[in-house]
């Protein structure tokens, strides 16, 4: 018994998809209190050891879920409308830019503490649209 290949890659392993939800959903609240963490400490910021405990913690979940919901957006594209792929595959793609900006940008040094508070705080939000433009339903 032969199956179909374009059947079995119609839709994406519901693993997958929820895997980038965890993923996202982890990343979006780790980023979020790291942000809070460092407001409420205060400069010097890089002597706040739980912000950037939940800093690294969100990039890490950032980049994996950026990535699974990349493979799901390119799974179900025979199932969206090109709108709302065009939004779920460009959210995805802003999500891995800005997480790895995060990073270049807190390595390199090159911009302020307030500068990185408000790219972690973009980063979260862009992040928390991909996680809230996935398809629910089905696979």
């Amino acid at each position: 018994m032969t199956e179909c290949p374009e059947a079995a890659q119609a839709s994406p392993p519901p693993a997958v998809r929820r895997s980038g939800l965890l993923f996202g959903g982890v990343a979006v609240v780790a980023l979020a209190a790291a942000v809070a963490l460092y407001a409420a400490g205060g400069p010097p910021y890089g002597v706040n050891i739980g912000g950037g405990f939940l800093y690294l913690l969100g990039l890490l979940a950032g980049l994996v879920a950026s990535v699974l919901l990349w493979i799901t957006w390119s799974e179900v594209r025979t199932r969206v409308s090109t709108g709302r792929l065009r939004w779920g595959v460009g959210t995805a793609a802003a999500s891995l830019l800005l997480v790895s900006t995060c990073v270049v940008v807190s390595l390199s040094r090159v911009a302020g503490g307030q500068a990185q508070l408000v790219l972690i705080t973009v980063t979260a939000v862009v992040l928390g649209g991909a996680v809230a433009a996935v398809p629910r339903g089905g696979g």
